[in-house]
């Protein structure tokens, strides 16, 4: 259910966004809340305590976001803490920035390594990644020392699996089938 709501939320700020022309000026709102939010989490804390009035609650926030933010921005927040849907903004804010992705033709991929890349093999691989998918690629490096070697990418909902540990693994299914 609040899976829903997450996705009902983000759409909605996206759609608000888009209509009024400000995608990038929203992007970098909700982006700089984020961040306010993990250096500070008992902020969103204190807007879901039921120990405050609603009242109360809008009264923090005008004092401590009206004038750090536009009005669209402003008021999803007082939605969001009207509706107590403060504690879900980061997972708000993630299905936001993939709308955002979607609508600028980008396509985020995790690419998984043993040891991290360098510059030069994220740009080929984003360059080879573009042709293949016809899109601009944001690529995000992770470092996974299991992997022994090679790559692993994922996007979409997708796992493309080119680490050795995964080959090694293939080979053993394979041997064991002729074993038998």
């Amino acid at each position: 259910m609040a899976e829903l709501a997450q996705a009902v939320y983000a759409k909605a700020l996206f759609d608000a966004a888009a209509e009024a022309g400000r995608l990038n000026e929203v992007q970098e709102e909700v982006r700089g809340l984020c961040t306010a939010f993990e250096e500070a989490p008992q902020f969103l804390a204190m807007l879901a305590s039921p120990a405050l009035t609603p009242l109360e609650k809008q009264e923090i926030l005008k004092s401590t976001l009206e004038a750090r933010l536009s009005p669209m921005v402003y008021n999803f927040m007082r939605i969001l803490s009207d509706k107590g849907r403060t504690p879900l903004f980061s997972k708000i804010a993630g299905i936001f920035y993939d709308l955002c992705r979607k609508e600028a033709g980008i396509l985020l991929v995790t690419a998984v390594s043993a040891v991290p890349l360098s510059i030069a093999q994220q740009q080929k691989l984003c360059e080879k990644l573009a042709a293949a998918t016809g899109k601009r690629i944001q690529l995000e490096n992770t470092v996974d020392k299991s992997l022994l070697g090679g790559i692993l990418l994922r996007y979409e909902g997708a796992e493309v699996d080119g680490s050795v540990k995964e080959r090694l693994s293939s080979l053993r299914r394979r041997l064991q089938g002729v074993v038998v």
